[in-house]
């Protein structure tokens, strides 16, 4: 695919992956890892807690999770191989590419080492002072690039590469040869390395392959499967990354090793903290709160998108997802996990309240406010010294719409509710109609369609400023014959299908479900053309990113009557709403609802509790403005009326008739004829 621009920071520059001049991580402590952290680790209070192993309904083939939280955490599953999964080639890859990068990932990650050294020519010891290196430096790591290298500066300042063999302690280490170089006392050391054949540097392949949440995609493999070396590999990605110089055991919160919102990484570790390691949660509270706060929550009145959807996405995302998961009390550790901790944190509740609050305002008055009518967010942001002026990134839009899922499930608000799905139905459609090139053939491989999101679609430059309004590529992205080119398109797709997978639950709207049967079958599917995206290419980055949110997709596609196959055609649902919707736009929006779920032969659960959100918000909304109504007694009569028939038909979805049993699809048809009175009866004063 495209390479990731580089961009300038405006705080918290990190640049690992580009320039190599950062060290990557510290040691991993798995449930079984090497001594040192799981020794120096100290918790007050009962054994933690581990998560229960996974279980699957057997008429649905869905993995039951075990609570809320790890449900909330990894999306809804469908189980490995399930016959109810048309795209077999996903699972394949899924499992294929999580064992062999399970395997390849260090438990001890390169790093510039605590402490200093001492060598001495013509010897194999090297002793440490302040040095962890039963942590730090791990002689059996998997090669070639994290088995037991070391560097160390001498006199000069030079690096001297050698490989160790074994760690005694945490201040001796013994080398595969002795040192052939003059004596280096108190010296600079670290673990990096550059390997010539993969022309890579250890910290770079470290940190491009934790970007987009290896951890959380291993945990999403064991609920998928049951199979316990995922849950090995889950453990051991998330411990590594906690002892990773960018959190170095909770205690870095600024410099340039803190990490920007879009590599912090902190669903998987949030699991693993549900996973046996609560004293990970002091942390990830007050850094993910000053990361929303820097990034989100100071720019809500701002005219724009604050630099780019990514960052203000993953930012929302983390305090969101906090916002449910963060435990009533924890251990507090300021000076981090390898420290005593300094007392019992009490007001987990207090805390889940206000990152609620803070994030429902931002989904609402910043990025509800700035999403622009034809449903698309646009920004201004310098890449590689080129100003962009009101332009998207539609994968990065997908990030964000994790954030919008995962709020309109977590609130209880219907008018919240209402709000977050017209922004993501409006995306959604937009993303399909305008940034998706489904239709678009290859100019010169006239046999195939790209069939993927525009890298950049809308706006432009600041000397051409509509560059880019009908998307970047057309002119310069030709195939030169290669389908890898088409793969690196498609690539594209995949932060986004979650998101189409969710409209369609929510709405009952078969046009979505075949939009985004379209979508998924470009990146996984073998119903065309079998070009996929790069889920299969063996890199991290692309692993995770085709995984981390896409599985929730086979889920959500079973809502409706017919998840199993693609949608035929278009049939009515609700048509997107305005984050200003008046209330004769919400009534009206809600009888479009329900006349379409009264065509399906069995409403879901899920659409049926959409249709209740979005009828309550019509009502709330009706109320408050009653005055500016005539008649508004008989509209709110029809709405209460709407509501008594929802709520029933909710309890028949959630008691599991059988297929004879029509009373909830009745009750969602009185329901819309209820909701037609009310939209008729509406009149303005």
């Amino acid at each position: 695919m495209m390479k990731t621009p580089v961009r300038t920071r405006r705080i918290w520059t990190v640049a690992p992956l580009l320039c190599g001049l950062l060290m990557a991580a510290c040691v991993a402590q798995s449930l079984s890892g090497p001594q040192g952290g799981a020794a120096r680790r100290r918790t007050t209070g009962p054994p933690p807690a581990t998560l229960a192993p996974p279980k699957f309904d057997a008429a649905t083939d869905l993995v039951i999770f075990p609570d809320e939280n790890v449900e909330l955490l990894c999306g809804p599953q469908l189980k490995a191989g399930s016959a109810r999964n048309p795209y077999k080639w996903f699972d394949r890859v899924q499992l294929a590419r999580g064992h062999a990068l399970g395997e390849q990932f260090p438990a001890v990650a390169p790093r510039k080492l605590t402490g200093t050294v001492t060598t001495r020519q013509g010897s194999r010891t090297v002793e440490g002072s302040g040095t962890r290196f039963t942590s730090e430096v791990d002689p059996n790591g998997p090669a070639p690039l994290f088995n037991g290298h070391l560097r160390v500066k001498d006199a000069g300042g030079t690096f001297r590469d050698m490989t160790v063999t074994s760690v005694e302690s945490d201040t001796r280490l013994f080398l595969q040869s002795p040192w052939p170089h003059p004596p280096a006392a108190d010296a600079e050391a670290d673990t990096s390395y550059y390997d010539p054949s993969s022309t890579s540097w250890n910290h770079d392949r470290y940190y491009d392959t934790a970007y987009y949440d290896l951890a959380l995609v291993q945990y999403i493999n064991y609920y998928r499967t049951g199979d316990p070396a995922f849950l090995a590999y889950a453990r051991k990605t998330a411990d590594s990354w906690w002892s990773s110089p960018y959190i170095d055991h909770g205690t870095v919160t600024s410099g340039p090793n803190n990490l920007p919102p879009r590599s912090m990484a902190y669903a998987g570790l949030m699991l693993r903290a549900l996973d046996g390691r609560p004293e990970m949660w002091d942390y990830l509270h007050r850094q993910a709160r000053a990361t929303f706060d820097e990034w989100v929550g100071r720019r809500v009145a701002n005219k724009t998108i604050y630099y780019d959807m990514r960052e203000d996405g993953f930012a929302q995302l983390y305090a969101v997802l906090l916002a449910k998961v963060l435990p009533d009390s924890y251990d507090a550790y300021p000076q981090g996990t390898l420290a005593e901790p300094s007392g019992r944190v009490t007001d987990g509740a207090a805390k889940r309240a206000a990152l609620l609050r803070d994030t429902t305002r931002a989904a609402l008055d910043f990025f509800g406010r700035l999403q622009r009518p034809d449903g698309s967010w646009r920004w201004d942001v310098d890449i590689e010294g080129t100003s962009l002026v009101a332009t998207e990134q539609p994968f990065m839009v997908g990030l964000y719409l994790e954030s919008v899922v995962a709020l309109d499930r977590i609130t209880a608000d219907p008018a919240v509710k209402a709000s977050l799905r017209s922004q993501l139905v409006r995306s959604v459609r937009h993303l399909y109609a305008q940034a998706y090139r489904g239709t678009e053939t290859v100019a010169d491989m006239p046999q195939y369609k790209w069939r993927g999101m525009w890298y950049f679609w809308g706006g432009g430059t600041r000397q051409d400023p509509t560059l880019y309004e009908r998307g970047r590529g057309a002119g310069e992205m030709a195939s030169k014959g290669e389908v890898g080119m088409i793969s690196q398109v498609r690539h594209l797709n995949s932060t986004v299908h979650h998101a189409f997978g969710y409209a369609y639950a929510v709405t009952g709207d078969e046009e979505l479900l075949r939009m985004g049967e379209d979508v998924f079958d470009a990146s996984y599917g073998e119903r065309v053309d079998g070009i996929r995206g790069q889920a299969d290419t063996g890199r991290g980055k692309d692993y995770a990113m085709s995984f981390r949110a896409s599985g929730r997709y086979l889920a959500w596609r079973l809502s409706g009557p017919t998840g199993r196959e693609a949608a035929g055609g278009p049939s009515e649902g609700a048509p997107p709403l305005t984050t200003e919707a008046g209330p004769d736009e919400l009534i009206a929006a809600a009888f479009s609802l329900a006349l379409g779920l009264s065509k399906s032969q069995s409403p879901g659960e899920l659409q049926i509790k959409g249709l209740l959100d979005q009828t309550q918000a019509a009502r709330q909304a009706f109320s408050a403005r009653a005055r500016d109504y005539a008649a508004p007694e008989a509209v709110l009569s029809e709405l209460d009326a709407a509501l008594g028939q929802v709520r029933t038909a909710l309890v028949a979805a959630r008691a599991g008739a059988g297929p004879s049993d029509d009373t909830a699809r009745q009750r969602v048809e009185w329901a819309a004829a209820r909701l037609k009175r009310a939209n008729e009866r509406v009149r303005r004063r």
